[in-house]
């Protein structure tokens, strides 16, 4: 499906599904029932909420940064 897409668009596959890839990683640090922000939040002792809001302006930052770097360099 991904190579139909990408042939429709005029694009190649890489760069398509490498922007995709990061972004689906991204997007799961940015959810509040990650596996991951359950477990560090349980032991520190605070609410996934409240690490998603500490650091949700270092994941859209890393986010824009990432979607610029792959798309000028692939």
């Amino acid at each position: 499906l991904s190579a139909e897409v990408a042939k429709g668009a005029g694009i190649s596959v890489f760069k398509m599904l490498v922007p995709l890839h990061f972004s689906a990683s991204l997007g799961r640090s940015f959810s509040p029932i990650s596996g991951v922000i359950i477990a560090v939040s349980g032991f520190v002792g605070v609410t996934p909420f409240q690490i998603i809001k500490r650091n949700c302006v270092q994941l859209t930052i890393a986010y824009v940064l990432m979607m610029v770097l792959s798309l000028s360099y692939l």
